[in-house]
């Protein structure tokens, strides 16, 4: 099926941007596992649950609280957590043209990316957009980096595991709290409260 989109990108750039996108996600997804696993919360309460969802649901936030917490232990794996979290604050735009750009290919073949940023505060933003050509090759090095990030931060939350292995987070499926994953798409709202 040809969707309408692939009249304004061709369907290998977007299969290379769902995979740039799905790779951030899984790091996101791979960093709360270890916020969790470091920060030693135990969900015991509805309270604690939110706040921790609240983690998962912003990467600044979960930046944040796993800066805080890395700096704290003096730990070969938190060492590189904290190398990967700079990493990802320099690449950071990167992640939010692929997600919040409009990406189109002219005739020619040059890629752009409409993406607006405010260089400014909330109370006096400066938008900017961001419109200059983009190459296939730095595609390609924004893909390798992120596939990079992911293995690294996988490696982290393994090795942070292991450490922790005899420790009991308080989370588990049968929390009734906690929702059962499904493969099933999003398309309702699960309330975990």
């Amino acid at each position: 099926m040809k969707l309408t989109i692939e009249n304004v990108i061709e369907e290998r750039l977007l299969l290379k941007q769902g995979k740039y996108v799905q790779t951030c996600a899984h790091i996101e997804k791979i960093l709360w596992m270890v916020l969790l696993q470091i920060s030693g919360l135990r969900v015991e309460d509805l309270d604690e649950l939110h706040e921790l969802m609240q983690h998962r649901k912003s990467t600044a936030k979960l930046r944040s609280r796993l800066k805080k917490l890395s700096s704290d232990v003096d730990d070969a794996a938190l060492s590189e957590l904290s190398s990967i979290l700079e990493q990802i604050d320099d690449e950071i735009d990167s992640r939010h043209m692929a997600v919040h750009g409009a990406w189109q290919q002219n005739a020619d073949g040059k890629i752009h990316c409409e993406y607006y940023k405010n260089l400014g505060t909330a109370k006096n933003p400066n938008w900017q957009i961001y419109a200059d050509p983009i190459s296939e090759e730095e595609i390609d090095y924004a893909l390798q980096t992120v596939d990079d990030l992911l293995k690294r931060s996988w490696e982290v939350c393994k090795s942070v595991d292991a450490v922790n292995k005899k420790e009991t987070l308080g989370i588990s499926r049968t929390n009734s709290k906690l929702p059962k994953q499904s493969v099933r798409p999003a398309t309702r709202s699960t309330n975990i409260a």
